[in-house]
């Protein structure tokens, strides 16, 4: 799952920036002597709350960051694990319905993940539920 923290109306009106951050795990592979693997992306993300109706948001964004790996795998020597950070980026799109202070979000993002042995793209869909703070 993941996390998002974010600021909206802070610099410009229906402006939203913040940070996004989660942790996945994976199941290996047999035929490829994977046992697991982890994920950690880490995540800023800004974009632009564009309203219609009296309750609904349209919201466009970006996110820029990395991602830490740990993956554990069986080899000649015994059971072993390697860990890499990669840098990601992506772009997506949520509809937001807010009431009262209650926020819930459904969209999807395409992104890539910039691993040494080559550019991997990532589909991600997600529905969420927050809460609004005003400072």
């Amino acid at each position: 799952g993941t996390v998002n923290i974010g600021l909206r109306n802070y610099m410009f009106q229906n402006m939203e920036a913040g940070i996004n951050c989660g942790y996945f795990t994976f199941k290996g592979k047999d035929e490829e002597n994977t046992d697991s693997m982890s994920l950690i992306p880490f995540t800023f993300y800004g974009g632009y709350h564009l309203r219609f109706y009296d309750r609904f948001t349209f919201f466009p964004f970006a996110k820029l960051g990395g991602s830490y790996s740990r993956v554990e795998y069986t080899s000649l020597s015994g059971d072993t694990d390697k860990t890499v950070t990669d840098p990601e980026a992506a772009i997506g799109c949520s509809l937001t319905a807010e009431y009262s202070r209650f926020i819930f979000s459904a969209g999807a993002d395409y992104g890539l993940l910039y691993e040494s042995d080559g550019v991997k793209p990532f589909y991600e869909g997600f529905v969420s539920l927050g809460t609004v703070f005003e400072l």
